[in-house]
């Protein structure tokens, strides 16, 4: 995952949730990235289903949480 290089931003949020029995979201995880680079987020379950969310701080504040991205782990 790799969030879009933004002007003014001082560094972004990444959260995510394994997507359990029925769609229900566990516990989000957030992790916080000081640079726009590609991540690997070590530690997911294996043939998990993830959802994923990235939002930005800048001078004004953070942005909204984008729209969720679900991906598989493999």
């Amino acid at each position: 995952m790799k969030p879009e290089n933004q002007t003014g931003v001082k560094t972004f949020e990444v959260r995510y949730a394994l997507q359990g029995t029925g769609g229900a979201l566990g516990p989000w995880t957030i992790v916080t990235l000081t640079s726009p680079q590609k991540v690997t987020i070590p530690g997911l379950t294996l043939a998990g289903i993830y959802q994923f969310q990235i939002r930005a701080l800048g001078k004004l504040g953070y942005t909204d949480w984008m729209d969720p991205k679900t991906f598989v782990v493999a």
